[in-house]
C-alpha cells in the first residue's frame, strides 16, 4: 500500500474533506467528499456510535484542506448543518460487510462549496482511488500524524451479497473513513465520480440506487438550509386561526399555533405545500387538495414525501406529526376532509392508542384540538389512556354508536361491529363476555368499576390486529417501519435496514423491484442478534423479540430466533421455525406449510384442508400421514405400527390445560409403546379453551421412553405447538406432512 500526496486546491481534491466530530466527549477525524454545493457525503461510523445510540456534535468540514496541523475550529466552511445517517450495527474498526453496506452519512450545510462531485451509483468491480486524509500514511503507524490530504489506489470487487466493495490490492488506514471511493475518467471531458466511501479497511460502502434516492430525499429536506422559504398563504393563516379558536373555546391560554416555517408555538406549527425542516413541537403539513390527490411516504426515521399526483411534484419534510388534507380552504377554514398521524416520537405509543380510541369509540379521526387536550393530560402523567378511555364511554357520542347502559353481551357484539368491523364469532364474543362480567364482578359491580372494566376491553379491542390494520393508512408508527401508498414504495435494503434496528419488519412497504434477482441476496444484521435475509422468494430472520409483516412476494419465511410475531400473507406457502415461543397468524385465505423444530408455536387462523403442520424434531418424513383415533377400551399397541413407513398422529380426545402432564396422561390412556427406536408419534388434543395442542414423541432413532416406565410422560414430549380456536376432531391427516 503507499500513499501519494494530492493536490488539494484543484478537482476533485478540493471537493475532498477534512472532518472533525465529537462522540460521547471523544474527538475523531475522518474524511468526507462534497457531493453537492451544500452536502458531503461520509461515513455514519463518524457521526453515529452505534453501542451507545449517541449523535455526533460539533460537526466542522473543512472542504480541500490540506496542511501541517490539526486545523482550528475557525477555518471550517460556517453556516448550520443537519446531519442524517442509517443506523449500521458495528462500530467502524470492527465492522461487518452487512453493517457496511449502509455505512452512509450526509452532512448537510447553509454554506456553499464551491467544487462538489457526482455520485455514480451501482458501480462494479474495478480499479478505484481511496481520497482522504489518512493520519499515517506512510508504513509507520508511530510517525508523526498528518493532515495532509492523499490518495491511493487499488483493485476492488462488487461484492453483491452485501453490496459492499471487496479490496483486493487497495489498502486504506484509519482516518480514511468516509472518504471517497473515486472511479476516476481517463477521459479528460467526463469528470471523476463518486462509487462508494472508506468504510473500514477490509471493504468500502458501494453506493446503490436505493441509498442515492435517500440521500437524496435527505438533501430535499434540508433544502430550507440554503433556500428562502415563501410566507404561508392566506388559506395556511387561515386555518390557523380557526384551530387557535378552537383552542381558545376550551380555555387554552398557550401553545397556540403558528403560521409558517418558523416559530415558537409549542402546539402545533403549520405549513403549505412547501419543503421544510421542522423541529419540536406537533408539527402539521396543511395540503390544499384531497388525500386521493397525493401519494403519501412515511418512512421509519420520520421523514414524509409527499407527491403531488397530478402535477407530478414531490416535497419532502422531516419533522411532521400531522398530515391535513382539504385543510387549507379558504371557505372552511380549520376543517380537513382527512388526517393522517406520524407518531414515533417518546410518547408514541400511548398516542397512537389515544388516535385510536378515537376511531374504536366515535368512528372518525380526532379533532386537533380535543386529541391535544388529552396529549397534554396523558404528557403531564395527569390521566393513563385507559382513564381517557373510560371518559369517552361515558360520552353522548359513545352512546349514539354503542347504545345507553347496553349490556355485556349487547357491548362485546357493538365492539366487534364497530371496531373491527365484522360480526363477532361465536367463541370469541362468549370468551369476552365471560372475562368483562368477571372483571366486573372483582370490582364490585359498582358504576366506576363497570366502566374501568369496560374501558379495558375497549382498548383491547383498540389494540387488536385487526383495528391496528384498520387505521394503518392514517396511524402511521415509525417504529414499525412507516407507510408507503403503492407509488411511493421503498427500496428493499433501507426497510431491512431500519427494521434490524426496530426489530419490526412490514415487508408491504418494500418496492417489489429493489428485491435482488435470482441468485442475488439482501442482507442486514441489526442490533444484538437480529439479521435479515431477503432473497426473491424467501426472508429468513434471526433474533429475539421480531415481527413480520409478510406479503404474497415473499413464499417462504425462515425463523431462527425466539419470540417472533409473525403475520404471513396468502401467498406465503411454507414457514420454517428453529426458534421457540413464535406466534404465527396465518392469512385466513392462504395454503401455508408450518415446519417447526423446537415448538412452543402459536399458530392463530390455521384452517384444517388448507394449512399443514409437521414437527421436524419428531423424525417424521414425507410418508403416508395415518390419523389414529383410540379409545381406553381399545387402545393402539405401538408393536403393530409400521414406523418406517408411514407416520403416525395420536388423537389424545380432551387433554384439560393441554399442558405436557394432562397432555402424557390423556395419551398415555389410548397407547402402549413399543419400546422401538424408531418409535414415534404427533399427539394432538383438545384443550379446554378450546384449542388443539401438538406434541412430539419420539425422534425416529432412538427410544422415546427415555425414563424407561413404558408409559408415555410429560418429560418425553416435545414441541407444545398451540393450534387457536382449532377443534382436534376436524382435523385429518392431510392436515399432516
Amino acid at each position: 500500500m503507499s500513499y501519494f500526496e494530492t493536490n488539494a486546491s484543484s478537482f476533485p481534491g478540493n471537493a475532498v474533506c477534512f472532518l472533525t466530530t465529537s462522540l460521547n466527549g471523544v474527538t475523531f477525524r475522518g474524511s468526507g467528499v462534497a457531493i453537492g454545493p451544500h452536502t458531503v457525503l461520509t461515513a455514519a461510523h463518524l457521526v453515529y456510535d452505534s453501542g451507545t445510540g449517541a449523535e455526533a456534535a460539533n460537526v466542522h468540514i473543512f472542504p480541500g484542506f490540506s496542511g501541517t496541523a490539526l486545523p482550528s475550529d475557525g477555518q471550517a466552511a460556517g453556516g448550520k448543518t443537519i446531519v442524517h445517517h442509517f443506523k449500521i450495527s458495528d462500530p467502524g474498526d470492527v465492522e461487518s460487510r452487512a453493517s457496511a453496506a449502509y455505512d452512509f452519512a450526509v452532512i448537510d450545510t447553509s454554506a456553499t462549496f464551491s467544487s462538489w462531485c457526482k455520485m455514480l451509483p451501482d458501480a462494479g468491480s474495478g480499479y478505484l482511488t481511496a481520497m482522504g486524509y489518512p493520519a499515517h500514511p506512510s508504513f509507520f503507524d508511530w510517525d508523526p500524524p498528518s493532515y495532509k490530504q492523499w490518495e491511493t489506489w487499488g483493485s476492488a470487487t462488487k461484492n453483491s451479497t452485501y453490496n459492499v466493495f471487496d479490496y483486493l490490492w487497495l489498502g486504506v488506514k484509519s482516518g480514511n473513513s468516509g472518504g471517497p471511493l473515486m472511479e476516476m475518467s481517463s477521459d479528460p471531458g467526463v469528470a471523476d465520480a463518486v462509487v462508494g466511501i472508506v468504510a473500514t479497511t477490509g471493504y468500502g460502502a458501494r453506493l446503490t440506487t436505493g441509498i442515492c434516492n435517500a440521500i437524496s430525499n435527505w438533501q430535499a429536506a434540508d433544502s430550507g438550509l440554503w433556500t428562502t422559504q415563501p410566507a404561508p398563504s392566506k388559506a395556511v393563516n387561515a386555518f390557523v386561526g380557526a384551530e387557535n379558536a378552537a383552542r381558545h373555546a376550551i380555555n387554552w391560554t398557550g401553545g397556540m399555533d403558528v403560521a409558517g416555517i418558523a416559530g415558537d408555538g409549542r402546539s402545533t406549527r403549520v405549513i403549505g405545500w412547501q419543503s421544510a425542516n421542522l423541529s419540536g413541537a406537533h408539527n402539521s403539513i396543511v395540503l390544499d387538495n384531497g388525500r386521493d390527490h397525493y401519494a403519501l411516504r412515511v418512512d421509519a426515521t420520520g421523514q414524509t414525501v409527499i407527491k403531488d399526483i397530478g402535477a407530478g411534484t414531490s416535497v419532502v419534510v422531516e419533522g411532521a406529526n400531522y398530515v391535513l388534507f382539504n385543510g387549507a380552504s379558504a371557505h372552511s377554514p380549520g376543517l380537513y376532509d382527512q388526517i393522517v398521524f406520524i407518531e414515533g416520537g417518546a410518547n408514541s405509543g400511548q398516542d397512537a392508542q389515544l388516535v385510536r380510541l378515537y376511531e374504536a369509540c366515535f368512528g372518525r379521526t380526532p379533532d386537533l384540538a380535543g386529541l391535544e387536550s388529552w396529549q397534554a393530560q396523558l404528557d403531564a402523567s395527569h390521566m393513563s389512556v385507559s382513564q381517557i378511555a373510560g371518559y369517552f364511554i361515558g360520552s353522548a357520542e359513545f352512546a349514539l354508536r354503542f347504545g345507553a347502559n347496553p349490556s355485556d353481551a349487547a357491548y362485546i357484539t357493538a365492539l366487534y361491529g364497530n371496531v373491527l368491523g365484522r360480526a363477532p364469532d361465536a367463541a370469541g364474543a362468549s370468551g369476552w363476555i365471560t372475562y368483562l362480567g368477571a372483571k366486573e364482578a372483582q370490582a364490585g359491580n359498582t358504576h366506576d368499576g363497570i366502566l374501568a372494566a369496560r374501558a379495558g376491553v375497549l382498548l383491547a379491542f383498540s389494540n387488536s390486529s385487526e383495528c391496528l390494520s384498520k387505521v394503518a393508512p392514517w396511524l402511521v408508527d415509525i417504529t414499525k417501519g412507516g407507510y408507503s401508498d403503492k407509488g411511493l414504495l421503498q427500496d428493499a435494503g433501507l426497510v431491512l435496514n431500519h427494521a434490524a434496528a426496530n426489530h419490526y419488519l412490514n415487508m408491504g412497504l418494500i418496492d417489489a423491484t429493489t428485491i435482488p434477482r435470482q441468485g442475488g441476496v439482501i442482507s442486514m444484521d441489526g442490533a444484538g442478534d437480529t439479521s435479515f435475509q431477503l432473497t426473491p422468494d424467501t426472508l429468513t430472520i434471526t433474533g429475539t423479540a421480531n415481527t413480520i409483516v409478510a406479503t404474497n412476494t415473499t413464499s417462504r419465511i425462515i425463523v431462527n430466533g425466539n419470540d417472533t410475531l409473525l403475520f404471513a400473507a396468502s401467498g406465503t406457502t411454507s414457514v420454517s421455525c428453529s426458534g421457540k415461543h413464535a406466534t404465527i397468524t396465518l392469512a385466513q385465505d392462504g395454503h401455508t406449510s408450518i415446519d417447526t423444530i423446537a415448538g412452543n408455536e402459536t399458530i392463530i387462523n390455521f384452517v384444517s384442508g388448507n394449512d399443514r403442520i409437521t414437527l421436524s424434531g419428531t423424525g417424521l418424513h414425507p410418508s403416508t400421514e395415518i390419523l389414529l383415533t383410540p379409545s381406553a377400551d381399545h387402545p393402539v399397541a405401538g408393536s403393530s405400527l409400521k414406523f418406517w413407513g408411514a407416520s403416525y398422529v395420536l388423537n389424545a380426545g380432551a387433554v384439560g390445560t393441554g399442558s405436557a402432564a394432562d397432555v402424557a396422561v390423556a395419551a398415555d390412556a389410548l397407547y402402549k409403546p413399543a419400546e422401538l427406536s424408531n418409535e414415534r408419534l404427533v399427539i394432538i388434543g383438545q384443550t379446554t379453551s378450546g384449542d388443539t395442542v401438538l406434541y412430539g414423541w419420539g425422534n425416529g432413532y432412538s427410544n422415546p421412553d427415555g425414563l424407561g416406565t413404558h408409559h408415555i410422560n410429560a418429560f418425553d414430549l416435545k414441541g407444545a405447538i398451540t393450534l387457536t380456536g382449532v377443534h382436534t376432531n376436524s382435523m385429518t391427516s392431510h392436515d399432516f406432512f
